[in-house]
Order: structure tokens, then sequence, then C-alpha cells
């Protein structure tokens, strides 16, 4: 690696309180089950809502975390080769001839020294939206939308090996995405989701929070490819 990167944990909290009236009286015992059910589900949900953010705003440079000084997703990675790319320079939809083009262009991956890495993509990632494209692009096994008998490629190259995933959390309905095979997205826990409660001493209600802390990013580009059409 020739360039810093910075990863700041996040700190996430919340909680809630019974009063103890409420307590006294049994008004809530059947909600508080539910309740810290529904703040497991609350942390869940945000951590699905920063990982998919990593890819919503894929094209914009964080000078707060560094790296190579272009955004994830970029025609201008910088290699002793020349600059290198994982966007599509015209943004397409997806369909068999993109899918087919972003697989090629992953294969032509570059380290800093320049030297061709063998790069593959491994799984497509799509919003909700194109769950259906997806599923008959990589799972026919002939080629998908035509009368002709050919093979589907892409399914018989062993491209794509590890299928699809559709992200409700992609807040773009058209853009998709394929990860490659090299490691570069990150998911850094310091401190696992736990739940504590206490006794508050000058009024005895009841209080109960949650808490973690992880990092969620990414310290190579070569482990994603994207595309950002508009229809």
């Amino acid at each position: 690696m020739r360039f810093i990167w910075n990863h700041n944990h996040l700190a996430v909290g919340l909680g809630y309180a019974f009063t103890r009236e409420a307590l006294d009286d049994n008004l809530y015992k059947t909600q508080f089950n539910p309740t810290n059910l529904g703040l497991r589900r609350s942390f869940r949900q945000f951590k699905e809502i920063l990982g998919a953010d990593v890819f919503n705003n894929g094209t914009i440079f964080n000078p707060a975390v560094g790296g190579d000084g272009v955004a994830l997703f970029s025609s201008a990675h910088p290699t002793d080769f020349g600059n290198v790319s994982n966007i599509a320079q015209t943004p397409i939809g997806l369909n068999e001839a993109s899918l087919e083009s972003a697989c090629n262009q992953i294969r032509r991956f570059r380290d800093y020294a320049g030297l061709l890495m063998s790069a593959q993509g491994e799984k497509l990632l799509v919003p909700t939206e194109l769950r259906h494209v997806a599923k008959r692009l990589i799972e026919t096994e002939l080629r998908p939308g035509t009368a002709n008998n050919d093979i589907n490629a892409l399914k018989d190259n062993g491209d794509l090996a590890k299928g699809f995933i559709a992200n409700d959390f992609l807040t773009n309905p058209y853009s998709w995405f394929v990860l490659s095979d090299v490691g570069g997205l990150i998911y850094l826990e310091r401190v696992a989701f736990e739940i504590k409660m206490q006794t508050e001493f000058t009024t005895d209600n009841l209080l109960v929070k949650a808490y973690e802390r992880y990092y969620i990013g990414w310290d190579d580009w070569r482990c994603a490819w994207g595309s950002f059409p508009n229809n």
C-alpha cells in the first residue's frame, strides 16, 4: 500500500426508560421484550444503512478517509501504469452486455506497480428494483432474453460465482455493482453490540441502553466496480 487510510470507529448508542410508576403498576410488562427487540432491530438497520452508504456515496471523495485522492468509484485511480478505472465511463443500465463488460474490466485491474492482478468479479450487488433482472442474468442456463440456444457465458465462465445480493438500502434504483475477489471492503468491530440496564437512583426509573462501536468502509478500490445510471 502506498497511501494512508483513516478508519475512524463510530460509537452508536440508543436507549429508553420506564418510569417507576409504570413499573409499579405493571403497565408495560408485555412491551418490555418487544422494546428490546426493537432496539436490536434499530441497530441492525442503522448498520445496513452505513454499509450501503459506501456505495451510495461511492463517487464522492472523502478526504477524512484519505487514500489515493479519488472516490471509491473513479476513472482516475493512480498507478505507475497510469490511471485505472473501476466505474462505467458512460453510466449504463444492468444488462447482459454491460455486466460482461464490467467483469472484463475487473480482469484488467492493476496494482500500484501497474501489474495485472487477475482479479475476478465474484458477486453482483443491486438495489431491490433490479433483483429480478439480476436473477435472470446470472442464474439462467442459456443466454437471457434471446431465442438463441447459446450458453450463458457469465455462468459458464465462472464469473459471479457467488451470485447476487439485493440491498434494500441502495438509494439509486438503477445503480449496480460487481464485487471482486480483491479484499477491500472493511468491517471492523471494536465493541460488539451490548444492552445494559440499571435503576436511576434519584427517580427509580429503569434505564435501558444499547451500544456498539465499529467501522464500515474500504481501503482498496479494486474491491468493486460500479455503474450509476439515472434510468
